[in-house]
Formats: C-alpha cells, structure tokens, sequence
C-alpha cells in the first residue's frame, strides 16, 4: 500500500476537512517515522498504511483513521500526546492514547499475568470500541507480516488469536474481522489443511460460479414478480469456518475434500431488503417456492443473538438436488452483522446522534466480568474467568419467552438464573428444560429451553450452589449473596 493508493481510497470515503487532516496527519508521521523500520526490513510507515487502509472497510470515521497512522509513534517516543492534541484535537489523542496503552501488554509474561493485563483491553472496549478496533485490526496487519517474526513469536500470536483476539471481535460484533483473523491465522498454523480447501474452492470454481448464478436468478425472478426490491449476494463460507465444521462433523476416514462435496452451506446467497416485514415475506416466498430444510431454519430477527446479530437463515432446494443457504436481512442488520459496534462510527452516522460506545446489551458480559474483577481474590481467578466465561466455548440457551441467553459451555440452570437477574437465582427452587424437570447441577446444552421455577419465601442461595455453579461469575454473585445475608442476620 502506497501512500497515493492510500490517499485515493481516503478521497472516496471521506469528505473535503477529512482528507485534509488525514492528508496532515500522513505528512507528519512520515517525518517522524523516517528511519524506523520493521524486524521484516519494511518501513514502518508502510506498516501504518496498510492499518489505515484495513481499517478502511470498516464505517470508521476520520479520528480512527488518523489515530491508527499514529498507533506506534508514542510508544517510540516520536510525538507526544499533547502534539497529537494540538493538531488533531483531544479525541484522537484520547484514541492513540488508548490504543497505547492496551499495547504496552506484556508479551513474555505468564500465562495469568497476560490475561490480568487483558483487561486493559476490556476497559477500552467499554470506553471507547474505537481503540479496541484499531488494536485488532494491527493485529490482522501483523498476522499477514507473521513469517518474518522468530518460530516462538509467531506461535505465541498465533495461539492468542485463536484463544483472545478473535473470541473478542467476536463477542464485540466485529465478525467481518472476526472471520478476517481466523482465516489469517489458519494458513499459518494448519497450513496443509487451508490448502486443501483453497485447492477444492479453485477447482470447483467455475460449477459454483454457474450454480450461484442460477440461484441468484431463480432468487431475483420470483422476488421481481412478487414486486420486492432486493439486492441478492452470494458469499463464501470462511476457510477456518469449513475446517472447524469439518473437525465436528466429519465421518471416519474422511477427507477434507470429500466433506466438502456435501457440505451444502459451503457457499450460500445473502438476500439484502429495506424491512423488517420484507424480510418474512420473502421467506414466505422462498418456502412456497422451493422445499426447505425445517432443521437448517433459525430466526435471529425474533430472537437476536447476545451480541446483537440479527438475520433469518435457511436452507432451501432452488436447484433440483442442490441444498443452498440463504440469508435474509435488511441493509441496517447485515452492517451490524458484520461490523457490530463499529457499524455506526462513520462521520454522518455519530451526527445522527449515535456514539462511539457498544449498546449496554451488547456489553452485559463485559460488566459482570470487570464488576466480578473488583471482587476476584487473586489475579489467577481473574484469568480462569477470562478462559472460562469470555474465550471459552459458548451455548445458546432459551428462556420461555424465547430470549437467548450467551453462556459457557459447561453451565448450569444456577448459572442461567443468574444470567436473567440476581433475585431470579436467589429464589430458584428447580429448573425446567425442555419441559422436563432436571436437577440444578444439570448441563445445559444449545437450544435447550430452560425455565427457572423460583420461591418467592426464599432469602438467598444455598451454599451448596457454589459447587454446581459453572462460571465465575455466577460463584462470585452467591458469594456476595451469602455474604450479605449473613450480615443481614445481625443488624
């Protein structure tokens, strides 16, 4: 990425005021970063265009933009906060000052005192998501520069992708990236695996192209005659998406290559409309028009996930013998799908009275983790919480009325209950999943329905709930639970 390519791209996504800060802003890290160069011999200015120009396919604004060409100039000590302030204004300096400070982790410390560190990252995900995007998107940067960097560094970037980084854009909405990290990382650490798949894409090429494009057609053809507006899309599952599934699903002895054969949402068609109502109606229309797959059917318009993504999604027959997915979503729902909290940072979209910050809904989990921090004995269990209730593997379980609660794997109807609220776990007495009573140390699993049955005579936890909860979070608030009745008892 040169810096004319660069300023190109800048011309075509900013306005006239825009360009000429960023244009200042360029000039200046030029200079200041003259001489500094990379460990792979690039010119470290070349390193902070290629941030920019990630950041880029994002709806960033130009603070962001300008605050990622200076991400590394404080931590080398060419300009200070106080010079950023004065050319650019406080929020860019608030910005590389945040993303400054989430670099200085340390990168040789143990394992517990990496993840402590984390919450550096976390905060700033509370504060200000802009810091956290430009942080994620440098490491994209760098996983793309990985062979240049010693056999321990680049196994140790590698391990906290898959383990941090990308359960973090993921669980922030970023899944546009997310999917960008996990594909980067998986041709460095599964490299024979990535080839395989690359090979069937490539060979199979010109069947898919034909297969999209007829589907497409059929698609577009009977949306046309029902009189809706559509853009209809294809796309492609990701590389680490088809490995992951393959590692679940794959029978014994099986190839990467065979499984794909018959893997049906390999590639499948994105249907773009202006509401919500459209949305079910071109539904309606598919499933009268073509056989569907009842089991491949999920809702996510009715019943967001917990970090807001939002879509219909089925499978359906277009093509005699061809099972294809397909999407449905407004404009609004795919950019949020893709971007999460960074879909409203552009310029025109923060005027309309939208800010920077993640909705509170969407950062639920990162509340009970830093409030569940203040109370954490020692720094191990701060890093256990991480593992477990942040990057470990998540289930989706329903509530009655058809909520979806995010949880770790592993959990428990005493951890649900205390999802829903404190007093809903204080008073449950059983638990109902799928309509069966089970007891409460019982595993949940995705897709369960869980319902709490609760005592409303009931004061507080059993102490005995500290053994069957599964998170961390849950212990702490039985704990503090306990604790407070105890004190309670002697007023």
């Amino acid at each position: 990425m040169d810096k004319d390519r660069f300023l190109q791209r800048v011309k075509q996504k900013f306005n006239v005021g825009d360009l000429a800060n960023i244009e200042k802003a360029l000039e200046i890290v030029a200079e200041i970063h003259a001489d500094d160069v990379r460990l792979s011999g690039q010119p470290i200015v070349q390193h902070l265009l290629e941030v920019g120009n990630l950041l880029m396919d994002f709806p960033v604004d130009a603070e962001t933009i300008i605050a990622a060409l200076f991400h590394d100039s404080i931590e080398l000590d060419r300009i200070t906060p106080e010079q950023i302030e004065k050319e650019f204004g406080k929020q860019t300096k608030e910005l590389v000052v945040g993303v400054n400070r989430i670099k200085q982790l340390p990168r040789k410390s143990g394992e517990v005192e990496y993840y402590a560190n984390l919450r550096k990252l976390l905060l700033a995900s509370a504060r200000d998501v802009r810091v956290v995007l430009i942080r994620l998107v440098e490491k994209l940067h760098n996983l793309q520069t990985l062979n240049y960097l010693p056999e321990d560094r680049q196994k140790s970037i590698l391990e906290k992708t898959f383990d941090v980084y990308s359960p973090l854009a993921e669980k922030l909405g970023f899944n546009y990236l997310k999917s960008r990290l996990d594909d980067e990382a998986f041709k460095h650490a599964q490299p024979l695996e990535n080839l395989e798949i690359e090979e069937y894409f490539e060979t199979t090429q010109a069947q898919r192209k034909e297969s999209l494009g007829a589907i497409k057609e059929s698609v577009a053809s009977l949306l046309s005659q029902n009189n809706i507006d559509a853009q209809i899309k294809s796309r492609v599952k990701s590389n680490f998406g088809i490995y992951k599934k393959y590692l679940r699903k794959r029978q014994e002895g099986e190839s990467i290559t065979e499984f794909m054969q018959n893997l049906h949402d390999k590639y499948g068609v994105m249907v773009l409309v202006d509401t919500v109502e459209e949305c079910y109606h071109v539904l309606g229309l598919l499933h009268q028009a073509w056989k569907y797959v009842q089991s491949e059917f999920d809702d996510y318009i009715a019943t967001p996930k917990p970090n807001g993504y939002r879509s219909i999604q089925t499978a359906v027959f277009v093509l005699p013998g061809e099972l294809v997915e397909i999407q449905i979503k407004t404009q609004q729902m795919h950019e949020f799908n893709e971007f999460g909290g960074a879909s409203h940072l552009s310029y025109k979209q923060r005027q309309s009275g939208q800010d920077e910050r993640v909705t509170d809904k969407q950062l639920k989990w990162l509340k009970q983790l830093l409030d569940w921090h203040d109370s954490a004995t020692t720094t191990k269990e701060f890093a256990d919480a991480l593992k477990i209730d942040v990057f470990g593997d998540r289930i989706f379980v329903y509530t009655p009325k058809g909520d979806i609660l995010d949880l770790p794997n592993g959990s428990t109807p005493i951890d649900f209950a205390y999802e829903i609220h404190t007093e809903v776990g204080n008073k449950t007495c059983g638990a109902r999943v799928n309509g069966k009573m089970v007891p409460l140390d019982h595993k949940l699993e995705s897709h369960d329905i869980c319902e709490i049955i609760t005592d409303p005579k009931r004061k507080g936890p059993s102490r005995d709930w500290l053994d069957i909860g599964f998170r961390r979070y849950t212990k702490s608030v039985i704990r503090h639970e306990l604790q407070k009745h105890k004190a309670d008892l002697f007023v």
